[in-house]
């Protein structure tokens, strides 16, 4: 149908794109060897009172002593169609936060997972965790969860629409790493959807200086040619209608580009 062809269109434009140059890499990033299992250059942290496997167990650390945060402003970029619309939250993630992120990931519970659909290329490794931040870091979950929900209202109303017939919405938060060390070439995903996510956001955990490319590309606004670029820096975060707004990252040539991801899905 339409939207087939338009991801034709996009998939054609992007691998056009990789195959005519990749940007200039930096010189040689000095990558320390990752412990069996796990994503490279973070420490595995055995919680007090965690018995692998048992989250519940763990004694959560608190992410901030701080006061409660303000209320982050969105920066839109939108489109005659509001699912073409598309959100930034600049440094809404504090280092204490992504402190606790990498903290929840690396939980002794948690486990790396391969669920991407046969037909979407990518280059990367992904750790699922949405039961470990939860308990660990609930503050910080709520949060998360309280910003994708006002993005929502504030241009969809997908996530409380009276009509729907499925009104809940369960959380996949993943921990994403592309390590061009650890592949031995390039790291990316192609143009694709999020199947059955009402909302997706994506937050930066790197420092953008640690690797080369990596840029956030989203379908165009309007017209049938080009796509829109936004370089998150780090704790910025994204929000879109990840089922419905193509989105891709571009190759990344050099170091290691580590995210979190969050799809609000009916599934």
């Amino acid at each position: 149908g339409n939207f087939k062809r338009q991801r034709l269109q996009v998939l054609k434009e992007w691998r056009a794109t990789k195959a005519g140059g990749l940007p200039k890499p930096l010189p040689a990033v000095a990558a320390p060897s990752p412990p069996a299992g796990a994503p490279p250059d973070l420490v595995m942290q055995q919680l007090p009172g965690a018995a692998a496997g048992n989250v519940a167990a763990g004694e959560p650390r608190p992410c901030s002593k701080s006061p409660p945060k303000a209320l982050a402003t969105l920066e839109w970029f939108s489109g005659p169609k509001s699912y073409r619309n598309f959100a930034l939250a600049r440094g809404f993630l504090s280092r204490e936060d992504i402190e606790a992120i990498h903290a929840a990931a690396h939980h002794p519970s948690v486990t790396e997972i391969n669920d991407r659909k046969g037909y979407l290329a990518f280059k990367h490794r992904v750790w699922r965790f949405e039961a470990q931040l939860r308990v660990l870091y609930p503050s910080l979950y709520t949060r998360l969860y309280e910003l994708m929900a006002r993005a929502d209202v504030e241009k969809w109303k997908r996530l409380f629409k009276k009509s729907r017939k499925k009104k809940r919405v369960y959380p996949e938060i993943e921990y994403i790493v592309y390590d061009v060390a650890e592949m031995g070439e390039p790291c990316f995903i192609e143009p694709h959807v999020d199947n059955k996510s009402a909302v997706t956001l994506v937050a930066l955990l790197s420092d953008p200086h640690e690797f080369v490319g990596g840029g956030n590309c989203f379908r165009r606004a309007e017209g049938k040619e080009g796509h829109r670029q936004v370089n998150l820096q780090q704790g910025d975060a994204a929000v879109f209608r990840g089922e419905k707004l193509l989105h891709w990252i571009t190759p990344v040539t050099e170091g290691r580009r580590v995210i979190l991801q969050i799809e609000l899905s009916r599934v």
